[in-house]
């Protein structure tokens, strides 16, 4: 009788094969790792875009910024995910121009779902937001201003909570001349930030914050100064960072929307009310018979497409058109532009001011048309002809 041989696998071939597996396992789990964390903060940045180009419509529609919503509060709860905007806690009266808002992005408001309104790590992003931003119309939108600081290290000055006064870690600076940069435009009107995989600092779902960052670099996006940090990822035990922000200065909100013509662009807004002004002024000039306005522009004028008052100047040594000169500038009315800065610009070399001129005879033209006009603005007698040869 033929006995049957089994075959198997001994004890010595199963350790073998599961010291390899371990060995394979072992060299795979870091790469497995690695590309669950790059997928993540991938899908956190396309989330980050998302919530921009929700926030670009939402100006384009509202000529405004959204208020944050608030943080704390629990799913179902009147508010949630909607910005806030009771009297004081966002568009207050008196907005302050040093002041900033801090909460989660108003995905609600945004038009965006709940999830989308999550981080990777199914977190809420932080919003932050100048306060005056979120109180501009359609005849302020243009004079968007920044007031908000981004830097790549943790030496931020007690200086650098206003702008102006730039560090060498400083990544949203014009110049590294402290004074320079009042006259610039590249401070962060929104600063939008994912809290990365540690989620130090952020919100949860449920409206519950996770604890507070210990080390400098993090806890500086978590207060409520005009100062943030973006820097590369550090897994130090004392100072970690993995936090992502989006930073936007009015440029990168105003630029798009002026391009589409959802709203007019700074330099458009300014040409009109330059004209506006001169026109103005002229009619001023005629219902008063002619006389100048020693200053201007009249009380209640607009302000340029950057948020900045317009300067008068009248270049006639006469108080009354009608006893100039034919053919002079009776006064021009000039915006500083884009910088800010009367004539040429120290940084640059370069001059933006933006002038329109009034001629004196224009003027005298129409006095002569009113029924009762002073004699000095009679017409000018006619030159005499010239001799005969």
């Amino acid at each position: 009788m033929n006995k049957k041989t089994q075959s198997g696998f001994s004890l010595i071939e199963i350790s073998i094969v599961l010291v390899i597996a371990g060995l394979l396992l072992s060299g795979l789990l870091p790469l497995l790792t690695a590309q669950r964390t790059n997928a993540a903060i991938s899908a956190t940045r396309t989330k980050g875009e998302a919530i921009v180009t929700a926030l670009m419509s939402f100006v384009a529609r509202n000529h405004r910024l959204p208020c944050p919503a608030i943080a704390d509060l629990a799913p179902n709860t009147a508010g949630y995910g909607i910005e806030e905007t009771t009297p004081g806690a966002c568009a207050g009266p008196t907005p302050d121009p040093s002041a900033i808002l801090r909460g989660i992005v108003p995905w609600i408001s945004l038009g965006l779902t709940t999830e989308q309104g999550l981080d990777a790590y199914h977190r809420r992003f932080t919003y932050f937001v100048r306060q005056q931003e979120t109180l501009r119309t359609p005849d302020t939108i243009s004079a968007m201003r920044g007031n908000m600081t981004i830097h790549s290290g943790t030496s931020v000055r007690p200086g650098l909570k206003s702008p102006g006064n730039p560090a060498g870690n400083q990544v949203n600076t014009c110049t590294d001349n402290p004074g320079d940069n009042n006259s610039c435009n590249l401070f962060a009107v929104v600063v939008i930030i994912s809290h990365g995989a540690n989620g130090s600092g952020a919100y949860l779902e449920t409206g519950s914050q996770m604890e507070l960052p210990t080390g400098a670099l993090e806890l500086e996006n978590t207060d409520d100064d005009l100062a943030f940090i973006d820097t590369g990822y550090s897994s130090s035990d004392t100072d970690p960072f993995d936090d992502m922000l989006i930073a936007l200065d009015p440029d990168d909100i105003l630029r798009p929307l002026a391009k589409d013509g959802s709203i007019p662009s700074a330099l458009a807004v300014t040409m009109d009310r330059l004209n506006l002004i001169r026109q103005v002024l002229v009619a001023q000039i005629v219902n008063n018979s002619g006389e100048i306005p020693p200053t201007g522009p009249p009380a209640g004028s607009p302000l340029d497409g950057w948020g900045m008052p317009f300067r008068y100047a009248k270049l006639i040594a006469e108080p009354n058109v009608c006893e100039a000169p034919p053919g002079e500038i009776t006064f021009t009315v000039t915006s500083r532009g884009v910088d800010q800065i009367q004539g040429e610009n120290p940084n640059t070399g370069q001059k933006d001011d933006i002038e329109v001129s009034q001629n004196n005879d224009p003027v005298r033209l129409i006095i002569q048309m009113q029924p009762a006009h002073p004699a000095a603005c009679d017409p000018l007698p006619a030159p005499p002809p010239p001799p005969p040869p």
